[in-house]
């Protein structure tokens, strides 16, 4: 039995569909049905239906901690924390923009994104710490790349103001 070009098309559409949802750790619509299910690397379809660089799917990152933690600094004090953000996979990945929130944090040379790591090869961002609190300050370093598969990272950040 021979399928017709446009069901197969549908169909294909369904599938690219299914998949881009399941790389973003959604479930598949209910409409679907139980019968749907989609497993290994995740599939990514442009608008005209081309396949995209496959370094923009499945790249991904690895940094060296989840949280910065800064301890007490003095009121007239100024700490740096560095952080190592590795590419993991086989394919180039460019860390897009990092930028911190917090009263008290910044990005040490933030002016030099994009930075385009090869695979394997890594860069350091340096988050700074300022006493522009009075007391504790919590924030996060957000890390945007130009891969489905390592998307937006967060890292948290905190420390304290003291004498």
């Amino acid at each position: 039995m021979r399928s017709h070009p446009t069901l197969r098309r549908a169909i294909g559409y369904t599938v690219a569909a299914v998949a881009l949802l399941h790389a973003a750790g959604c479930s598949a619509p209910a409409w679907l049905g139980p019968a749907v299910e989609v497993a290994g690397t995740a599939m990514a379809v442009n608008s005209d239906n081309s396949m995209p660089p496959r370094n923009r799917v499945e790249a991904q990152l690895r940094v060296s901690a989840s949280q910065l933690d800064f301890g007490t600094i003095g009121t007239a004090a100024r700490a740096l924390r560095p952080l190592e953000v590795r590419n993991i996979s086989r394919f180039d990945l460019t860390l897009v923009t990092a930028r911190t929130s917090g009263p008290c944090f910044t990005l040490v040379a933030a002016s030099a994104f994009p930075i385009t790591l090869s695979p394997n090869d890594a860069t350091t961002l340096t988050v700074a710490m300022s006493n522009q609190a009075a007391a504790g300050c919590d924030g996060r370093l957000e890390i945007k790349t130009d891969s489905a598969a390592a998307g937006l990272v967060a890292i948290r950040l905190k420390g304290r103001v003291g004498w």
